[in-house]
């Protein structure tokens, strides 16, 4: 059944995976919050050389406790300014700002933003809405991903129960995304834990993390291949887990990591820390410390808290909707070169392989079965349409592209047809 099943996955001919060595060009340029220097701090990530801050040039104090960024399905970028309890917009392609997203009208009697009160968060589901994380009423808000208007508390205790309905969120902090099972992951700072919770309903799933010493989570970040790697702020680790969630092992020592990032071209981890306001650089296979893109003062960043490359780099992979058998199912895969060559990876189970020659991206399918296809538009999209049969109902797929010509990888999917 399976070798019959990924046939049908998609209508292409299946090709070789191979791909060339990365084009030569000028590095994306890699950013940084600085919470207290209220910026979000730009960087060349190969010399290190300041490009000046988000926004426009010379503009600092743009973003008051600059938290997490993260890039909408509009390709503008969303960033938390937990400050002032907002949520602000800044254009994908120029970094322009655009605008408050989320935020309360002082004008107004009511609160716009349903009691938003510390944002650190801020992502966007697959659902197209706006979730952002609400660091001091241990709460994860949900906003419509068009207005920005707010639609009501996602994961929240309800103070008329006796369980708690979070699993005892603690202090959400700017790492919370989406994983490869589509689930929702939730650093919980205080409670030293990664907790889960299911992406449609928000109920509580379990936690994450087995094992290891996870001392106050800031970040977690899933390589291509779907090992997380989680800044443990407490006792200055960064800590590698499985995609299941099993302890992988201590990746390297740095002093109060809080975000984190791979580095595109290499592999390399960046980390940032809100106490050394360093932009470390650890070799990506081994954790040694090569050489720094930014160190202490002369980095200019004070409390720093979150990494992101500009502009959006890799591929994004979305999940089969509405992933039923007997049904009319969609893919995407979005910020695809124009024309350029694309390798969908399908298979039955997880594996980890780096892509050589290609070190910045690593492979998340064992044995995949291997399609060549083109983005269908100008807009770098590409879309699959499937009609899975009855007999597919239960089978796990494990799912990743490919853009050949760059190196750029998307993120791993994981997702069983209903």
């Amino acid at each position: 059944m399976q070798p019959r099943i990924l046939t049908l996955v998609v209508a292409a001919a299946a090709a070789t995976f191979a791909h060339a060595a990365p084009p030569a060009g000028t590095s994306p340029c890699l950013m940084a919050s600085g919470y207290n220097s209220e910026s979000i701090h730009l960087f060349d990530p190969v010399s290190g050389a300041k490009l000046g801050f988000l926004g426009a040039t010379g503009a600092t104090g743009l973003v008051p406790g600059a938290q997490s960024m993260h890039y909408g399905p509009d390709g503008n970028l969303y960033v938390c300014a937990e400050k002032i309890d907002s949520v602000l917009r800044f254009d994908g392609v120029t970094g322009q700002l655009l605008g408050t997203f989320v935020g309360d009208d002082p004008n107004t009697p009511e609160n716009e933003t349903g009691g938003l009160d510390g944002p650190t968060a801020a992502i966007f589901g697959a659902d197209g809405l706006l979730y952002v994380a609400s660091f001091d009423t241990d709460r994860v808000l949900r906003y419509d991903g068009t207005t920005g208007a707010f639609l009501g508390a996602f994961v929240a205790d309800d103070p008329n129960t006796v369980v708690n309905e979070t699993g005892g969120l603690d202090g959400p902090d700017a790492g919370m995304t989406f994983g490869p099972d589509g689930l929702l992951y939730v650093p919980s700072f205080q409670s030293n834990q990664i907790l889960r919770y299911d992406a449609s309903t928000g109920a509580f799933v379990g936690a994450f993390n087995n094992g290891g010493p996870l001392s106050r989570p800031r970040m977690i970040r899933f390589r291509g291949d779907g090992v997380a790697f989680v800044t443990s702020w407490g006792n200055g680790r960064i800590l590698k887990y499985a995609p299941d969630g099993a302890y992988l092992g201590q990746f390297a020592a740095s002093p109060t990591p809080t975000g984190l990032v791979f580095e595109p071209g290499t592999g390399h981890v960046l980390v940032t820390s809100d106490n050394q306001n360093y932009i470390r650089r650890y070799d990506g296979v081994t954790g040694q410390v090569l050489t720094p893109v930014a160190t202490g003062a002369t980095s200019g960043i004070t409390g720093g808290t979150y990494l992101e490359i500009f502009p959006r780099h890799d591929l994004e992979l979305g999940r089969f909707e509405p992933g039923i058998a007997s049904a009319t199912n969609t893919l995407r895969a979005s910020n695809a070169t124009p024309a350029a060559n694309v390798i969908l990876l399908v298979g039955t189970q997880v594996g980890s392989t780096q892509a050589a020659p290609c070190p910045s991206q690593w492979i998340g399918v064992a044995g995949p079965t291997r399609y060549l296809l083109l983005p269908v538009d100008g807009a770098g999209v590409a879309q699959w349409t499937v009609n899975f049969p009855v007999s597919v109902q239960g089978l796990a797929l494990v799912l990743q592209a490919f853009e050949l010509d760059s190196c750029r990888g998307s993120n791993l999917v994981l997702q069983t047809i209903e």
